[in-house]
């Protein structure tokens, strides 16, 4: 196989009670092969969640380093947060 050269990626989540979905999710991306890309970093925005989605999340981060979850306890809507969270940082 011919060497390839891999892209780092940063995985942007947003989430507003997701608990019912959020470790579906997470376990997907962790199961992926990589290939020709590596993840570098998840990151769960919750927003305003007023079940256990940050719970889970951290249960997985606790786990995987690279996961993580930020948390605002009011919504303020998905692109305004993955805006100001992800991108601006």
């Amino acid at each position: 196989m011919k060497n390839i050269k891999k892209v780092t990626v940063t995985i942007g989540v947003p989430a507003y009670n997701e608990e019912r979905n959020i470790a579906y999710l997470l376990r997907s991306i962790i199961l992926q092969k990589q290939v020709s890309y590596t993840i570098k970093s998840v990151i769960v925005v919750c927003d305003g969640c007023t079940d256990n989605t940050v719970k889970r999340v951290k249960k997985f981060a606790s786990r995987y380093s690279f996961i993580t979850a930020t948390t605002h306890s009011k919504k303020n809507g998905e692109s305004r947060r993955i805006e100001f969270n992800i991108f601006i940082k």
